[in-house]
């Protein structure tokens, strides 16, 4: 059985093959009666670079996605503080077995490599790792934007990189994705900002869940701070923490506690009676809702009742002319009922 590891900052051997020290190095582990042995491995060719720039590669997180179309069907994604994302061939790491070609300038073009590496920077530094859904990479980067990469054939195509204008501090995120399988329009990208986490940075301050439209991600769906009253205020943040999705809810690690999110129950629709009708007389409407501490707001001139707009319902009242009465409850810490509506017409 292999696995997948990679290695952080520090010295890297270009004397022993296969090397003994192996900073700045994705490696491949297998096993010999029962030991760990090292099978395989890629390492930039900028890697002495990197290692005194302290733009490691090790800071990232290798990413499996599912077998692709292609010549190569096993990739792996990583990038590191340095914002290049290399794609490698799991099964044979580099061209040839060369494994390393240690060159004097810093560039992240590798003659080694057996497919597809972005220019350095196309990416925020990541001391996170992206993820995959339905042919697509998501990055989000250090001091950058969410970002996606398609891939085609099996390739990322970084012509295709785009991003959203949601910037995020250090650390960066790493995502999180729900959906029903690959169905249209059910795919929701979480992330977590834990940018004011506490000492020694900026904090303490609280985490901010994020929930983006993951086939647009320009779209954001969501997010812990919008509700009033800081009613989904999360903890203070913890750096690096990833959302966890399961049964429906999404589960945020904070400072001294879990932040657990779902749908809200929601306030029950409320009743106006009478029934639309035609009438000759004036109308008594009377309006009712069986959620406890539910407040009823409602309208008489067809536009819609919200929190903040329409009259609060307190006694039942009286129409003399046509109207249409719509109604919404509202209750703390529940969802907004949906509006209910009656037309009455009176006739002269």
């Amino acid at each position: 059985m292999d696995s997948i590891r990679y290695r952080g900052d520090g010295t890297f051997d270009t004397t022993n093959v296969p090397a003994t020290e192996l900073g700045d190095t994705i490696m491949r582990l297998g096993t010999t009666n029962g030991k760990l042995s090292l099978v395989d491995y890629f390492t930039p060719s900028d890697q002495k670079c990197l290692e005194d720039q302290d733009t490691d590669l090790g800071s990232g997180g290798v990413l499996i996605p599912p077998d692709q179309t292609g010549t190569f069907p096993h990739i792996l994604v990583q990038a590191g503080k340095e914002g290049a994302i290399y794609v490698v061939d799991r099964d044979q790491m580099t061209q040839m077995n060369s494994h390393y070609k240690g060159i004097s300038n810093c560039t992240t073009q590798d003659p080694e490599i057996m497919g597809e590496e972005s220019a350095s920077g196309a990416i925020g530094g990541m001391w996170s790792m992206p993820a995959y859904w339905n042919g697509n990479l998501y990055f989000w980067g250090s001091g950058d934007a969410l970002k996606v990469l398609p891939l085609v054939n099996g390739f990322p195509d970084f012509s295709q990189l785009t991003s959203n204008s949601t910037v995020m501090g250090f650390p960066g995120a790493t995502p999180s994705i729900s959906s029903n399988g690959t169905t249209a329009n059910t795919a929701i990208l979480w992330a977590i900002d834990s940018s004011q986490y506490g000492s020694p940075g900026p904090g303490p301050g609280p985490a901010i869940l994020h929930a983006f439209d993951a086939t647009d991600i320009s779209t954001e769906l969501w997010n812990s701070t919008q509700a009033k009253n800081n009613r989904d205020r999360a903890g203070n943040a913890v750096k690096f923490s990833v959302p966890t999705i399961a049964d429906g809810q999404v589960y945020v690690g904070a400072t001294n506690q879990v932040d657990v999110y779902g749908l809200l129950p929601v306030t029950s629709t409320p009743t106006i009676t009478p029934s639309s009708g035609s009438f000759t007389s004036s109308v008594q409407v009377t309006i009712t809702d069986t959620t406890a501490g539910s407040t009823i707001h409602y309208t008489t001139d067809r536009s819609t009742p919200t929190q903040t707009h329409g009259k609060i319902y307190k006694i039942p009242f009286t129409l003399k002319s046509s109207a249409t009465v719509q109604a919404i409850a509202i209750t703390p810490k529940l969802a907004n009922s949906d509006v209910a509506s009656e037309t009455y017409t009176i006739q002269p």
